[in-house]
């Protein structure tokens, strides 16, 4: 799997009753940004995956214009802050 945006839930043996489950995204999710519907997709994975913490980091850009914090914070209601 080259793209995250290609991540299919049932590649993965979640059991979200059972473990806890943690998101770790580094320099990844800028590249969905050039792919329709692409960061979408992958919110709405993780948010199906009920993660107990997700950890994003992104190098400093215009994320804010360029529509990346628009589906994040709608999908878990979070405030995002750039750092």
């Amino acid at each position: 799997m080259n793209n995250l945006a290609d991540l299919e839930l049932e590649m993965l043996d979640i059991r979200p009753n059972i473990e806890t489950v943690a998101i770790n995204s580094v320099l990844e999710l800028h590249h969905l940004l050039a792919q329709l519907g692409g960061i979408e997709k992958v919110v709405s994975s993780i948010k199906s995956m009920k993660p107990m913490i997700i950890m994003v980091v992104e190098q400093r850009s215009e994320l804010q214009r360029s529509g990346f914090s628009k589906p994040v914070h709608c999908s878990f209601a979070l405030p995002l802050e750039f750092v």
